[in-house]
């Protein structure tokens, strides 16, 4: 197992444990094409709460420099938002395992984003990742 999917297994685990239910990674249907066929995703956090569906994605996405966050990983994790505001959910959740990231993101995304999903910070720590 990577080191990205044991980070995505990890917070899955501390998921499950604050919510009281099973996370799991789960394909759902997000949109329908032009002939009616279901557009499908796999996403990473799935759960059935007392609060309805919860549907998420986790991005480990570090920031080292301004250039490489502003051309290729700010876009990327923006590409899951698009996901997570077409699928049919009363939770949308987008948590990133990185701090500096986070604060970036959650800054530069701010009214590019549906106020529905919520942006979260999960540190994982390396004992967390090595339960996987």
């Amino acid at each position: 197992m990577n080191e990205y999917a044991r980070k995505e297994a990890a917070i899955r685990r501390i998921l499950s444990e604050q919510l009281k239910t099973s996370v799991i990674k789960k394909k759902l249907v997000y949109a329908y094409d032009k002939n009616g066929l279901p557009r499908i995703h796999e996403f990473d956090l799935v759960a059935n709460t007392e609060n309805g569906l919860l549907v998420g994605e986790v991005k480990s996405s570090s920031y080292r420099n301004e250039t490489r966050y502003w051309t290729t990983k700010f876009w990327r994790v923006l590409g899951a938002c698009v996901y997570l505001e077409r699928v049919e959910a009363s939770q949308k959740i987008l948590v990133l395992t990185e701090r500096e990231f986070f604060e970036h993101f959650k800054v530069d995304a701010e009214g590019l984003i549906s106020e529905d999903i919520k942006v979260k910070f999960i540190q994982v720590s390396d004992r967390e990742k090595s339960k996987s």
